[in-house]
C-alpha cells in the first residue's frame, strides 16, 4: 500500500516532468541553444538531487509519514537490512554520489560547451546515468521511480539516439 501511495505522490512531478521533455522535444529542432541550455539544467537538476542521499532524515511529525516522504534515508536500503553493514553501504553510496553530482553537472556544463568539451558529454552522461541506477538501486524506494526513468531517458538519448550537444535527436 505504501508503495502504491508512494508512486501515486509522484504524478504531479511525473507530468511536470513529462511536460518539460515536450518542451525539450518541440524546441530542441527549432533553436538548438534553447534545447541544449533545457538538457543541460535538467543534466544538472538530477544530478543535484543525488546530493540528497548524503543528508540525514528530517524528523517527521507523525508516526505514519511514509518511506516517500524521505527515500533518500540509506539506513533503510535493502542491503543494509540484508547484510547489516550500513557502514560499507554508505560508502559505495558516497562513491557513486561522487561519481553523479559531478558527473551530470559536467555533462551540463558540456552540453553548453562550457568548461567542459562537447565530446565528453556522452561519457559523462553515460558513467552518471549508470552510476545513480547503481545509487537508486542501493536506496531503492518506489518514491525514487521518477530517477530511474530519468536516467533511462538519458542512456536512450545517448545510446539509442546517439545525441551529441551538436546534434538533434528528434530527426527534424
Amino acid at each position: 500500500m505504501k508503495s502504491v501511495r508512494a508512486l501515486a505522490d509522484l504524478a504531479p512531478v511525473a507530468v511536470a516532468l513529462a511536460i518539460y521533455a515536450l518542451i525539450v522535444w518541440y524546441v530542441m529542432p527549432r533553436d538548438s541553444v534553447m534545447g541544449r541550455l533545457l538538457i543541460a539544467i535538467i543534466l544538472v537538476g538530477h544530478g543535484l538531487v543525488h546530493v540528497l542521499f548524503g543528508l540525514p532524515r528530517a524528523q517527521q511529525a507523525t508516526a505514519e509519514a511514509s518511506d516517500a516522504t524521505w527515500p533518500f534515508d540509506l539506513s533503510r536500503s535493502w542491503l543494509v537490512s540484508a547484510s547489516h553493514h550500513e557502514l560499507a553501504v554508505r560508502l559505495v553510496a558516497l562513491v557513486l554520489s561522487v561519481l553523479v553530482v559531478p558527473g551530470f553537472t559536467l555533462a551540463g556544463l558540456s552540453t553548453l560547451g562550457l568548461v567542459v568539451p562537447a565530446d565528453c558529454c556522452q561519457p559523462l552522461i553515460l558513467v552518471s546515468a549508470i552510476a545513480s541506477v547503481g545509487l537508486l538501486v542501493i536506496g531503492f524506494s518506489p518514491a525514487l521511480a521518477l530517477g530511474f526513468a530519468i536516467d533511462a531517458v538519458f542512456i536512450w538519448l545517448v545510446l539509442v539516439m546517439g545525441w551529441t550537444p551538436h546534434s538533434s535527436p528528434f530527426g527534424m
